[in-house]
């Protein structure tokens, strides 16, 4: 991608990646709500996941406002403790 940074959606995790070079990247909980309001982190509990319209915007906002930088490395500031090899997801 232009830019070296990505949106990816894990599907059965339900949960966005976002990647950036080199090797920097940060979990989101995915655009997809229950019925009461709330994601369902891993899937666990079952029930029907409808897109949240006002999520996905703030999404493509994101986007398209080239902000995923400044996102993931906010991300890794609040989490100091958390290593992964992002290469590997």
């Amino acid at each position: 991608t232009p830019g070296g940074a990505g949106v990816f959606l894990r599907v059965r995790e339900c949960e966005l990646l976002l990647l950036a070079a080199p090797a920097r990247g940060a979990k989101l909980p995915a655009p997809y709500l229950d019925s009461y309001g709330e994601t369902d982190q891993g899937l666990r509990r079952g029930n029907p996941l409808h897109l949240c319209p006002d999520r996905y915007e703030a999404m493509r906002m994101l986007w398209l406002s080239h902000g995923l930088h400044e996102r993931i490395a906010r991300a890794l500031d609040t989490n100091v403790l958390v290593t992964t090899t992002w290469q590997n997801l």
